[in-house]
């Protein structure tokens, strides 16, 4: 084959796969996906911080008062982007002691508040756990397996 015959078969295919794509741009030119959209979008978004309510807070000092045994899912979910509370070891042992039960928000709150407190937390006991909690999480979370 000869450099001009390579050329003319090259801008041939070139031809045919633009006709081709412009025969599907208008097939589905029409269709629009926002639920996919939105989902693709989300699979690399960060984790956004939540505040956790005053009475979550209210639970959790009841809780280390010793007025209540209980902490509901929510609670803990909630309590774990707070800071001052996920980095206390009674919370750690509260999560740690049911990690089965931990959803991707309650381990991104954690990873969230122990890196808001950096300095504090590597010597904490839970340091080390929260690094298996994440690398252990089987779960269908873009976020937490990033």
């Amino acid at each position: 084959m000869s450099l001009r015959e390579g050329l003319q078969n090259l801008t041939f295919a070139n031809r045919v796969f633009n006709d081709t794509a412009a025969r599907h741009n208008r097939n589905f030119a029409n269709f629009s996906l926002p639920a996919l959209v939105k989902a693709v979008d989300s699979i690399d978004s960060l984790a956004k911080p939540q505040k956790p309510s005053d009475s979550h807070i209210r639970d959790w000092e009841a809780y280390i008062a010793g007025r209540t045994e209980f902490l509901s899912p929510r609670v803990v979910r909630n309590l774990s982007w707070h800071p001052d509370v996920a980095i206390d070891d009674r919370f750690w042992n509260l999560v740690n002691s049911d990690r089965s039960k931990n959803s991707a928000k309650t381990i991104q709150g954690l990873v969230y508040s122990f890196h808001s407190k950096w300095k504090e937390v590597q010597q904490l006991p839970g340091f080390f756990g929260l690094s298996e909690a994440v690398n252990s999480f089987r779960g269908p979370n873009g976020v937490l397996k990033k």
